[in-house]
């Protein structure tokens, strides 16, 4: 059986979005459950790939296989595509299966001529119309698919149609030494080609890399008939948004022109009239575009972006898709939805980005109160994670933040300058609080005798076991504490550390007589004592991941030092991402994972998370949840991110089950 390179759009549906792209799929799917769609065929992202491998060539049986859909769209619109008499029109389009800038714009009218659009004009009875659309055609697709700079084509739109016709070929003949082409198949494959080399194009490559999008997907080029919002005061062109994208209202919202093609109402050169008047300006329009709207977004259980063309009083449906939104509308249309019953709770985490929360987080933070459409977002994530959240608080401000926004205790705790214990274990309750041992940043790598070291845990121990039992006394509760060792290499440098701490805790509370428990772990930031964690977890009751320092040693030099090094490095491919701000997965990270097996060998129960600036970002809490660390350590204010990531990682995670 050959391979199937085209789909007429009744042959598609919405699952098939990576051999039809984005649009393809979603005409085909409005075909499907029966709307007023122009009927066509979609090329498939496969034809693209394909095209390369052909060394940029159209092969003989695609190009076969395009002109079998062209007869089959002739024998259902009763138009011929090469007529001067009755002329089939099309719109190509490229739609890739997630949209891209860069990619080809849209050809309108393509298949007119010199013979053509006289057909037209008599048809249509407006010669101004058909003037109009060939004018419109030569424009778009000389400096799309001719490669004319676009500004050439500014000529006085006030001259004589005729006239800006003949201005126009002449241009084209100017720049390419060839007459405009009159061969409607020409220039459906001149337009095809252009698409398929869109997508590699400067503009679209950079923003695969800066999203990590593959290469190899492609784009699917969509070949449509045309309708016309230009053909008079009985037609238009509009854009219909299901609800209210940029605050989020459950309001059909809009705008459309009359006596205009798509291009026109894009280019807000022109004043549109609001989409409410649309039933007043076309009141014998046979399909209520109200009822598109709420059907389309029912369908598809997100708001709807709604592409509109009404020739003659006759509304078709061109193009729909998942709107763009802002974040206060994203937050809104997830929470109204769920409690609409439209989507899960599951799916309204899943469609938030941790952009948007960063976004929404920052009027809100001055004010200390999240708001509630925001709280209900966040329990709902609580629900699908495992992956716990802290946060580092060194004073009372940030641990009563973190508190506020959702933390789960303190990750990091450094006991540097003035050391605010009671005040913080307070403001924690019950929540576990991992206390630092100092780590004298111009000393750390200094080595100190024996007895300094001992001495140096005990005066720290003393401090921190104090401060805990006398607010577990004051406030009749439980204090969660975790001492962490930092800056570790060997087993035995901890296990020294470790004696002094555990003797000098036992002692205190014994004294108390207050019944407190407390671990004894160590920060793992060194790759020797990641490689060598099944000894380290013999005596270290958890490790604490510090990534910064991690990343410094592993790489050999340091995140301050280095901007440029690390910005070149990304200029020319070396590195995806700066590593001091995403994990580096395939080295620290694995780092890092070889320590979490390790570890788990000597002690299954060992507590695993991590601390640094890697600790909000999206792709690093994907990965800690992947192998299964206990909780993650950020700064307040990225706590409700890391939530609502460590939830749609695990979402991710058990869908791919």
């Amino acid at each position: 059986m050959s391979e199937k390179f085209i789909y007429s759009f009744n042959e598609g549906s919405k699952e098939m979005r990576d051999l039809l792209g984005g649009k393809g799929a979603d005409l085909a799917e409005m075909i499907r459950i029966g709307l007023p769609v122009p009927f066509g065929f979609t090329i498939t992202t496969e034809t693209c790939n394909r095209y390369y491998k052909d060394n940029m060539m159209i092969s003989d049986d695609i190009v076969e296989a395009i002109y079998e859909k062209i007869d089959e769209l002739e024998n259902v619109t009763g138009k011929t595509f090469t007529s001067s008499e009755n002329p089939l029109l099309v719109s190509v389009r490229a739609g890739s299966v997630t949209p891209s800038p860069g990619v080809m714009d849209t050809i309108l009218n393509l298949g007119l001529n010199d013979e053509s659009v006289e057909g037209l004009a008599n048809l249509s009875g407006n010669r101004k119309f058909a003037l109009d659309s060939y004018i419109r055609f030569i424009r778009v697709f000389g400096y799309t698919v001719l490669g004319i700079p676009k500004d050439k084509f500014d000529v006085d739109r006030d001259d004589d149609l005729e006239k800006i016709i003949v201005k126009y070929k002449t241009i084209v003949k100017e720049y390419t030494g060839k007459e405009f082409p009159q061969d409607p198949k020409e220039q459906l494959i001149k337009a095809v080609r252009t698409a398929f080399e869109s997508w590699n194009c400067e503009e679209a490559v950079s923003y695969r890399k800066a999203n990590h999008i593959t290469e190899e997907i492609g784009t699917a080029v969509n070949v449509q008939s045309m309708v016309f919002g230009n053909m008079g005061d009985d037609s238009g062109t509009g854009i219909v948004f299901t609800r209210n994208p940029i605050d989020g209202t459950k309001k059909i919202s809009g705008k459309f022109l009359v006596n205009a093609q798509g291009e026109d109402l894009v280019s807000g050169t022109n004043l549109p009239l609001e989409i409410d008047k649309l039933d007043d300006v076309f009141p014998n329009n046979n399909v209520n575009f109200v009822k598109i709207a709420e059907l389309l977004e029912k369908h598809y259980k997100d708001v709807q972006e709604i592409e509109l063309t009404i020739e003659r009083g006759k509304l078709y449906v061109l193009q729909t898709r998942s709107c763009d939104r802002s974040a206060k509308a994203a937050l809104k249309f997830a929470v109204d939805m769920v409690e609409e019953g439209l989507i899960s709770r599951e799916t309204a985490v899943s469609r938030i980005e941790a952009k948007q929360i960063e976004e929404l987080l920052e009027p809100m933070l001055k004010d200390l109160r999240l708001s509630e459409e925001l709280t209900k977002l966040l329990d709902w994530a609580d629900e699908f994670r495992s992956l716990k959240i802290r946060a580092n608080a060194d004073n009372p401000e940030d641990a009563r933040l973190a508190v506020l926004l959702g933390a789960e205790g303190i990750g990091l705790c450094r006991t540097e300058g003035a050391f605010c214990g009671k005040e913080i274990f307070r403001i924690m309750g019950e929540r576990p609080v991992t206390v630092r041992l100092i780590d004298p940043p111009l000393h750390k790598y200094l080595p100190q005798t024996e007895d300094e070291i001992r001495q140096s845990a005990v005066t720290q121990t003393e401090a921190i076991i104090g401060a805990a039992l006398e607010v577990s006394k004051e406030e009749d509760i439980e204090i969660l504490l975790e001492i962490m060792v930092p800056l570790v290499a060997t087993s035995a440098e901890f296990k020294i550390v470790k004696e002094s701490v555990v003797k000098t805790a036992d002692r205190l509370i014994s004294e108390s007589g207050i019944d407190m428990e407390y671990l004894v772990g160590t920060m793992i930031e060194i790759p020797r004592a990641a490689l060598t964690a099944d000894e380290l977890a013999k005596e270290a009751e958890f490790f604490s991941f510090g990534t910064n320092d991690l990343t410094q040693f592993s790489y050999g030099f340091a995140n301050k030092d280095s901007v440029e090094i690390i910005d070149e490095y990304i200029r020319n491919g070396i590195l995806e991402d700066n590593p001091f701000k995403t994990l580096d997965i395939n080295g620290v990270g694995q780092l890092i994972k070889t320590a979490t097996t390790l570890g788990r060998q000597s002690r299954p129960k060992l507590k695993l998370g991590i601390c640094g600036d890697h600790s909000g970002d999206p792709k690093t809490i994907e990965f800690c949840n992947e192998i299964g660390l206990n909780y993650v350590t950020c700064v307040p204010s990225k706590v409700p991110v890391a939530r609502l990531v460590a939830a749609k990682a695990a979402i991710k995670n058990n869908k791919t089950q």
